[in-house]
């Protein structure tokens, strides 16, 4: 018969032998209305141990049931209630989850919640930047950062423990980003202009966009009156499906730039050509340009056919025919106007509005105070680039 260790008045759990696991303990704590929450223990010494806890769990009004949901339990959990209905970009709730589920569940996922530590997420680090890098390890831990500071706002957790583990773990590098010599700009110029993107090229280094805000752009954002083009919405891409979200990336992405004279001709003598399509640049049927595509031809690569000889089928991307070197992006364009616009002497807070980097946007509504000075930013800006060549 399995002996019972009643609770005493120092104590609100008691202790008894595992009915089906000879040798091992069952810690049992009363709750209250007539709930309770039991936890398995190897010995005796481990079950005060765990008593203990659950004690102090209750006196700091934790939730006690909580602390024994796994991990893979809880981040269901922390999806439904604060993730799933918040406005947040699909592809940043996809990088969420994604992140979560690819590197972190499937070997940590049976974890109890408070079983995790600070050594425990040391090892976790190590191993995924064993196993795939230090970036991955620490973007994985960011995510887990967010499910445990939930697990503390609600009481499920006394701390986070990712915030311990982040003071013994390696600083995070960021490789530094070197923005395209003026040269180089004209490269790439000089073998896009005879492209159906050759304008796009222009106004992305010109302006700055960003690439989903760039293939968002529709001829309706264009005022040729005013000279200016709003940017106020996003092309997305989650797992191959391409969405248009009708809203940038922050609140102040979205904008009104001023446009200068030479990308105005070039955006005008392309809606001339071919105006009669919603979006100013799109794929070869004329509609939305999708992300992977656009990336795909500029850094070119395998295509997922083979020639006749039975070898990869590759093309050239821009990139290549530029010559320019394997680590620009797209990206690297904005960063490349964030650079020569700071070279210009251009104030931070105009290079922010630029950009979409500031604490206000300029919406349907043009604000002559602003972009005054963003005009007289942008044709410097334009000048140079024609200058160079």
């Amino acid at each position: 018969m399995a002996k019972h260790t009643q609770p005493t008045a120092e104590t609100t759990y008691r202790i008894y032998d595992d009915p089906q696991r000879p040798g091992r303990k069952i810690v049992q704590l009363y709750l209250g209305h007539g709930e309770y929450v039991r936890r398995r223990a190897a010995d005796a010494q481990a079950a005060e141990k765990i008593g203990q806890e659950l004690v102090e769990r209750q006196r700091e009004k934790l939730n006690v049931k909580a602390g024994a949901l796994t991990l893979q339990v809880f981040v269901n959990i922390w999806w439904d209630k604060a993730i799933k209905h918040k406005d947040l970009a699909p592809k940043t709730k996809a990088d969420y989850r994604d992140t979560l589920e690819r590197y972190v569940l499937p070997t940590w996922g049976t974890h109890r919640i408070d079983e995790f530590d600070a050594p425990l997420l040391i090892d976790m680090f190590a191993q995924i930047t064993e196993q795939y890098t230090a970036q991955i390890a620490h973007r994985s831990l960011t995510k887990l950062h967010m499910v445990f500071d939930a697990a503390r706002r609600w009481k499920y957790i006394r701390d986070n423990p990712v915030a311990d583990a982040r003071k013994d773990l390696p600083a995070r590098s960021v490789s530094e980003k070197r923005p395209l010599t003026a040269p180089e700009v004209q490269q790439l110029l000089r073998a896009s202009a005879a492209h159906r993107h050759g304008v796009l090229y222009l106004l992305m280094v010109t302006l700055g966009t960003r690439l989903g805000e760039t293939l968002g752009l529709q001829w309706l954002d264009v005022d040729w009156d005013a000279n200016t083009i709003q940017i106020r919405r996003q092309v997305q891409e989650i797992h191959g499906k391409i969405s248009l979200r009708e809203q940038t990336k922050t609140k102040a992405g979205t904008r009104t730039l001023p446009l200068p004279p030479h990308l105005r001709s070039q955006l005008w003598e392309l809606h001339e050509r071919r105006g009669e399509a919603a979006f100013i640049f799109t794929n070869d049927e004329g509609r939305m340009l999708s992300p992977s595509l656009f990336s795909r031809h500029f850094r070119g690569g395998r295509v997922g056919r083979l020639n006749k000889d039975g070898t990869d089928k590759r093309i050239e991307g821009m990139r290549q025919k530029a010559n320019l070197p394997s680590y620009v992006t797209p990206h690297t364009l904005r960063h490349t106007v964030a650079t020569r616009l700071k070279e210009l002497g251009v104030s931070e807070e105009i290079r922010a509005d630029i950009l979409g980097h500031g604490n206000t946007s300029i919406t349907q509504h043009y604000s002559h105070t602003v972009l005054a000075p963003m005009r007289e930013a942008l044709e410097a800006l334009e000048r140079a680039i024609l200058s160079e060549k």
